[in-house]
């Protein structure tokens, strides 16, 4: 039971998601307006409801929208901005927590966070400085310049602005009855 619920304002901009248990009550007592529902029925003693998909406030929350297409700076986030490809070489790099038996192809397709301009040489830990890569790129690079090491990024590094490209990142796969809502 993992449904999340996309909440949206009165006036049909993103919101936020939350689990459906947080939004169930609300729907009841009529505070939003459910316009999708799962196809799943949930029930107490007296009542028994739809799982809801997508709802809409029925007032209007001002709200300045700047925390909601904003991301946190994190590895996964960077790993999922670069859609978990190694930025120098183009390989799709794996998480990998134990590495015993697993032999050097895989170790060298392992990710990691690699920042562009070194931090033993001041380079800061920004989304613009920082990429995924995999572990041979990473320790070919070392602590050189791209340039130093003769390296080419796929891509220059930018912190994701781009609301449907934040909303991706923050949700994963988005479901299919969201995306009319979120203009995808």
């Amino acid at each position: 039971m993992k449904e999340r619920v996309l909440v949206l304002n009165q006036d049909g901009m993103y919101l936020n998601t939350v689990a459906w248990e947080d939004i169930i009550y609300d729907a009841y007592l009529g505070h939003v307006t459910v316009l999708e529902e799962y196809d799943r029925t949930v029930s107490s003693p007296s009542v028994t409801m739809q799982v809801p998909c997508v709802v809409a406030l029925n007032q209007y929350v001002p709200n300045t929208f700047k925390h909601v297409y904003r991301l946190k700076f994190s590895r996964e986030t960077v790993f999922a901005r670069d859609d978990y490809i190694c930025q120098y070489c183009g390989t799709k790099t794996v998480k990998m927590t134990k590495t015993k038996g697993k032999g050097r192809k895989a170790l060298s397709k392992k990710r990691d966070l690699e920042h562009i301009h070194p931090v033993s040489r001041g380079g800061p830990t920004i989304w613009e400085n920082v990429v995924c890569s995999c572990r041979s790129c990473n320790m070919y690079k070392n602590d050189r310049t791209p340039e130093e090491a003769r390296m080419t990024l796929l891509r220059e590094p930018y912190e994701p602005r781009d609301p449907k490209e934040v909303l991706s990142i923050k949700l994963g796969n988005i479901p299919d009855n969201w995306k009319k809502y979120l203009g995808i």
